[in-house]
């Protein structure tokens, strides 16, 4: 039997979503199954990335070590002992944490290892030391006016802080507010004479790496629940713990990054070598410097001979079941987030009329529609299941199939009102005693002449902002769009900017605007829609 390559990885932060691929590839065995034993290391101090892995590797010569940091970060190693052979992400996650977008920046709060950065970032703006660890006393200081905005990276931290503006710093990023690229974002690097000794080991690692994000991105609540059972050293963990929830949230926030990485490493190298020796060349300027430092070796390493030159899901298979999952793990975290606040859970009602599987066709759609957990695909069928699982409680308005529509109505009604109802939704298809067909909006019930003696007052029974699919929308312009039609759209985004590589903020896509929303592009576009409803229309 072959002895297993033994491969150290030490860690820049603590066990997140932005570690996700590593952590998945651990707990399915992508690395074991290349032969590699892959040993994690916790966070070393913030600066000292670079000596550590030398360090260690000279303490382990037979071994592999590897680590990963903020390409900025490297540049402070002064040593040309090190090689940066790939990266994870596209660009820096740095960003300044803000309470409103137009605040005017003069004291902002940063970790010791960026303050320079962000000096070179920020002129004539105040940067003061903040610890990295102490994330409460970090967002009071934001919340009582001592400091105008705080660093943070946008795709983590704002999730514990629950709120303000995230404003990305690196030039590269949509809406930026720094002038500097600050380059790739969790560069993976080595002691560059035993890279070149262990060259094979270190591309099965990073095939095995980038195999992890691509099933990370298709469903992060399990790499969520991954990063959160390993191993025994909390070390590895910082504030949030072995908290599944935002683990898995962090996750859906990295996923489009790490998957643009991903095709870029399957077709390569992950790595631009002319972009990041461009990103050096004016940190290293804007630092001062140049006359001393030295930037960075690039060794830029593809896949393995063996491993597949495809994605995991072909670009033209519009698959939105790893999106459906990405929102999920969203949801989680907002749930937890607000019984932790409110003391209680959310609470969607479901007003459901009849049986939806005895209505025509709808058990050969809930047999087509089925949960299959090996795909990641869950049903429209188990909605309470699925929710309870999330962390929202369940009220269900059951009505019997031959309900009246002012039965309906009033139903929707006292679901609306009620305190502690936090969102609806009219289950489908609602079927009448005057054979009328299912009905996916309350105009539709009016135009059927299925009002009651309020007339059209009742088409308004339903609050617009707890209201889940839009039905609503239809009779106020102002009201949300469908959030079936929305999540179509931010699928597309998505796929756009993974397809792509597009130098766009890909962290974006679980919080776009209208604005974003709008500024998408159809003309001349081809598409199949398969399925019909009312929604989309009967193509």
């Amino acid at each position: 039997m072959a002895s297993m390559q033994r491969v150290i990885f030490q860690l820049d932060y603590y066990a997140s979503g932005q570690f996700s691929g590593l952590f998945t590839a651990l707990a399915r065995g992508g690395f074991a199954a290349r032969g590699l034993d892959v040993v994690v290391k916790a966070p070393t101090a913030p600066g000292d990335e670079a000596a550590a892995v030398v360090a260690m590797q000279l303490a382990e010569p037979t071994a592999l070590v590897l680590g990963s940091c903020e390409q900025s970060a490297l540049i402070a190693h002064t040593s040309d002992d090190i090689v940066a052979i790939s990266a994870i992400f596209p660009r820096s996650p740095l960003a300044l944490l803000t309470l409103s977008s137009d605040v005017e920046l003069r004291r902002v709060g940063a970790h010791i290892d960026t303050i320079e950065v962000l000096r070179a970032t920020l002129p004539g703006v105040n940067i003061e030391e903040l610890e990295r660890s102490d994330e409460t006393g970090r967002y009071e200081a934001l919340a009582t006016g001592a400091l105008d905005a705080i660093q943070v990276y946008h795709t983590t931290e704002p999730l514990a802080f629950g709120g303000g503006v995230s404003r990305p710093l690196c030039a590269t990023a949509e809406g930026s507010v720094g002038s500097l690229d600050l380059g790739y974002a969790e560069a993976v690097f080595g002691h560059a004479d035993t890279v070149k000794k262990h060259e094979a080991a270190a591309r099965a690692f990073l095939d095995a790496l980038f195999e992890g994000f691509e099933q990370a991105s298709l469903d992060p609540i399990a790499a969520g629940e991954a990063i959160a059972a390993f191993g025994d050293d909390d070390k590895i963990f910082g504030a949030v713990g072995r908290d599944a929830h935002s683990h898995a949230a962090c996750t859906a926030r990295c996923a489009p990054g790490a998957a643009v990485m991903s095709l870029g490493h399957r077709r390569g190298s992950a790595i631009d070598v002319k972009r990041w020796e461009a990103a050096d060349a004016a940190l290293l300027q804007a630092l001062g410097k140049s006359g001393g430092w030295a930037a960075t070796r690039v060794l830029p390493l593809g896949p393995s001979g063996d491993a597949p030159a495809k994605t995991l899901t072909p670009p033209f298979e519009l698959d939105g079941h790893g999106l459906a999952r990405s929102l999920r793990a969203d949801a989680r975290l907002r749930a937890a987030v607000f019984a932790s606040n409110a003391g209680r859970k959310p609470q969607l009602a479901i007003v459901r009329v009849g049986d939806c599987e005895k209505v025509q066709g709808g058990s050969k759609r809930a047999a087509t529609y089925g949960t299959h957990p090996e795909r990641g695909v869950e049903s429209w069928f188990e909605k309470r299941r699925l929710l309870e699982a999330d962390g929202i409680q369940v009220l269900d308005y059951s009505l019997p199939q031959g309900a009246s529509a002012a039965t309906i109505l009033a139903a929707v009604r006292s679901a609306s009102t009620h305190h502690a109802v936090d969102a609806v939704l009219i289950d489908r298809p609602l079927l009448t005693d005057r054979r009328t067909a299912i009905f996916t909006s309350l105009p539709e019930l009016s135009a059927l002449g299925a009002t009651t003696d309020s007339g059209d007052e009742d088409l308004a029974v339903l609050c617009f902002s707890k209201d889940v699919d839009g039905e609503a929308g239809a009779v106020d312009s102002a009201a949300s769009a469908p959030i079936t039609v929305e999540c179509a759209l931010r699928f597309l985004v998505r796929r756009n900017l993974v397809e792509s590589g597009a130098a766009t903020a890909w962290a974006r896509y679980l919080t776009q605007t209208d604005e974003d929303l709008e500024s998408l592009r159809f003309n001349g576009a081809s598409c199949v829609v398969l399925g019909r409803s009312r929604k989309v229309g009967e193509p």
